[in-house]
């Protein structure tokens, strides 16, 4: 039981940090094509394509910060499926900053994150949390460090 609840857990990982990954390299493509269509019929294709370089500029730390987290989700996966004990809590340290991160950055704007996108963070913090903190799947993450042939 305490596998299976673990190979689920590194599913949802390694989808999460898939889906992430797709975003970073597709949000510079899609941001171009929002600009074009909110601009298109007003400015001239030069003016259209600085203004996309600038947004692509603006917004490099988020994907360069996107693209690491999501990177690191998906090794702490692979960890989780081999039940290393790094990646017990390399994910919890992912699901963490996932959760604060949005909340820390947008504190000094005095606004906050998409409610629904937090809360689904939230949720999966938690059954990140209840999973790996579990002691039977702690000591399932115990007994294979202590099997592990060289």
């Amino acid at each position: 039981m305490t596998f299976e609840k673990i190979t689920r857990l590194a599913w949802i990982a390694m989808v999460l940090s898939v889906l992430g990954l797709a975003s970073a390299a597709v949000l510079p493509y899609v941001t171009q094509r929002q600009i074009f269509y909110k601009f298109g019929d007003f400015a001239s294709e030069e003016s259209i394509a600085q203004i996309a370089a600038e947004a692509a500029k603006a917004e490099a730390p988020a994907l360069v910060g996107v693209f690491l987290l999501s990177l690191a989700g998906g090794v702490s996966a692979f960890g989780l499926f081999r039940c290393r004990e790094w990646a017990r809590k390399g994910w919890l340290a992912v699901c963490m900053m996932w959760v604060g991160g949005p909340v820390i950055s947008n504190l000094p704007h005095g606004e906050m994150p998409n409610w629904p996108a937090l809360v689904f963070r939230a949720v999966v913090l938690i059954y990140s949390w209840r999973v790996l903190m579990d002691p039977g799947v702690r000591g399932e993450f115990n007994r294979v460090k202590t099997h592990v042939q060289v």
